[in-house]
């Protein structure tokens, strides 16, 4: 597919997205719901089947890149259903009828606006916002939404040990937020989640570190290192256990 997903801004993200399931109609677009600081949050589907599958990108505003692999992975799966095509050997239309796709593309838009354009991105918080980083107007690795919290860490898993990290108010990355679930990215996706469960497989997508976070605590079983094991074929990428205090929130 030579469909264009690169992006520099959120507007220009919601203009390719947009654009693309204008292309392709058959597609469900809709919105999660909104961010801290009003921006939508896109939540797309593909296909009909029973299977329930879930890919979740951008969490960290600085790693934005997630959601172009996600445009990119919506333009291909579109272009080969449409042309009656495969891929990786790969029959689109048996996968578009036997499973249903969700994508969330881009949790956290305040983050990745705020990584991508700096502290004006969140106007009118720009001065809270510099305040957060430490004065600093390099945005480039801020993590958080636009309220300073690590959306990967405002999960209701291990939260009162995620707080051990000592930080009781906002900041670029690892304030998990005064309880779980409190910020709007996080709860819209949980209960969306919970009103559509069960589901076969959620992924989020993350760019640091090369490596498969494929299980929490002891609670994945056989089916999730399959997967993980595929996907590190595949990818190259090392199959990990989260150090201590790593994964939890997320």
């Amino acid at each position: 597919m030579n469909f264009d997903t690169t992006f520099h801004t959120y507007e220009a993200f919601i203009q390719r997205l947009t654009e693309l399931c204008a292309q392709y109609p058959w597609i469900g677009y809709e919105n999660l719901g909104k961010s801290f600081l009003g921006r939508d949050i896109p939540l797309v589907r593909l296909g009909n089947g029973s299977q329930k599958i879930l890919y979740v990108g951008t969490h960290h505003g600085c790693e934005w890149i997630t959601s172009e692999l996600l445009l990119q992975f919506l333009a291909e799966y579109a272009g080969c259903f449409e042309n009656r095509q495969r891929t990786c050997n790969i029959d689109i239309s048996y996968l578009h009828h036997s499973r249903t796709i969700y994508l969330v593309p881009m949790l956290n838009p305040d983050g990745a606006a705020i990584a991508l354009s700096g502290a004006e991105a969140g106007s009118p918080l720009t001065a809270r916002l510099l305040q957060m980083n430490g004065g600093d107007e390099d945005f480039t690795k801020w993590k958080a939404n636009g309220r300073g919290v690590d959306l990967n860490r405002n999960y209701n898993a291990g939260f009162a040990r995620c707080m051990d990290k000592g930080l009781l108010g906002g900041a670029p990355r690892w304030f998990c937020g005064q309880y779980p679930e409190s910020e709007p990215e996080t709860a819209a996706l949980c209960r969306w989640i919970r009103k559509q469960a069960p589901f076969q497989l959620l992924l989020s997508l993350h760019t640091a570190g090369e490596e498969i976070y494929w299980d929490y605590e002891g609670k994945a079983d056989y089916r999730t290192k399959t997967v993980a094991s595929i996907l590190s074929r595949l990818s190259g990428y090392k199959l990990a256990q989260p150090e201590a205090g790593a994964a939890h929130g997320g």
